[in-house]
């Protein structure tokens, strides 16, 4: 079976059940979602460097991250805060305790203090845009952008790609590809904003698909950055044809802040 039919399979099965549980779950059941997704994607990124961390500290970053999560779901940004910052702490005071073949500390610390700042406190937005007012409306006016960019940016680089964006990082992405999901970024937002979300000024929609069209493809070459220098071709492959969480979330990881933060300061707090 060709890449686009297993991405157009993947997409028939977790798309209805992601817009149910946005449309018709609480927020507790979009919690859930987010966490079950964001401890995948956690594994997949201890993946980056198998032998680096032991048992107990990869524990422990799923452990500080579930609390992050938490705090988030609470709606408790200066809580989200405290954690962090108790968390760099208490890995440091767990690596003290350890004592041994203190050669790696700096490694090890980095590399799991990056593992949840980047995969869990980002994806965390997802949680804090849902206990927003209209908040399964702003996540799905995320998503429709990011689903316009990608489909457009995907069909507009097979067809019409030449120039190279990035080689060194990611060979396939094209200039073209990007000018094309860009576009197809800011159609999905309006698409959404017309027949689902009155509630954003048209203004404000172009605005945050153009952003959004820009952080997005930021957010997917850091990643592949990171694979790339960890000599791994796809995060995962637990959705075929897509390869793994990360790859799926990683223009979401910073899409989501960037929108939550717009939404707060553009249309408020209430929740």
């Amino acid at each position: 079976m060709s890449a686009l039919g297993k991405r157009l399979i993947s997409a028939a099965l977790f798309l209805p059940l992601f817009i149910y549980i946005l449309a018709k779950g609480t927020p507790f059941y979009f919690f859930v979602l987010v966490f079950v997704a964001a401890c995948l994607a956690l594994y997949e990124f201890y993946s980056f460097n198998i032998t680096l961390l032991t048992k107990e500290l990869k524990l422990f970053g799923f452990l500080w991250g579930t609390f992050i999560l938490i705090a988030a779901y609470m709606g408790d940004f200066s809580q989200m805060s405290g954690i962090i910052a108790g968390g760099v702490i208490l890995l440091f005071l767990i690596r003290l305790l350890r004592g041994k073949e203190l050669s790696g500390v700096i490694n090890e610390t980095a590399f799991l203090c990056l593992s949840v700042l980047y995969v869990v406190f980002l994806l965390s937005y997802l949680v804090l845009l849902r206990g927003l007012h209209y908040g399964h409306l702003w996540i799905l006016f995320l998503f429709f952008i990011t689903w316009g960019g990608d489909t457009a940016a995907y069909f507009s680089g097979v067809h019409l790609g030449k120039k190279r964006l990035y080689p060194e990082i990611s060979p396939k992405k094209s200039v073209e590809g990007w000018i094309g999901g860009f576009f197809g970024g800011i159609t999905g937002g309006l698409f959404f904003k017309v027949f689902f979300f009155p509630h954003v000024a048209f203004f404000d929609c172009i605005l945050m698909a153009a952003i959004i069209g820009i952080v997005g493809p930021l957010g997917d070459l850091t990643e592949s950055m990171m694979k790339r220098s960890s000599n791994i071709k796809d995060s995962g492959g637990l959705i075929p044809g897509h390869g793994g969480f990360l790859d799926r979330l990683d223009s979401i990881m910073f899409s989501a802040p960037v929108l939550y933060y717009f939404a707060v300061m553009r249309y408020g707090l209430e929740g």
